[in-house]
């Protein structure tokens, strides 16, 4: 069986580990490559995985530092 080349928002959320709610906020900002196929969006898994790799980084990730209470 030949492996699959295009993946639906469903697929791609599970090939990524991320939430379809990311997906449809990088489509809006037309950060990641996709297919307009009718009315549906089609991802090709090649595409994705050179993307993830040009988005790799060597940075540490920035940590959220708790707000400050505000004191009466």
């Amino acid at each position: 069986m030949t492996e699959k080349k295009f993946l639906n928002k469903d697929e791609l959320a599970e090939f990524l580990g991320i939430a379809k709610n990311t997906i449809n906020f990088w489509l809006q900002k037309g950060y990641i490559p996709s297919y307009k196929i009718g009315r549906r969006r089609v991802f090709d898994k090649d595409e994705i995985i050179a993307w993830v790799k040009k988005h790799k980084t060597t940075e540490p990730q920035k940590t959220r530092r708790p707000k400050k209470a505000k004191s009466n």
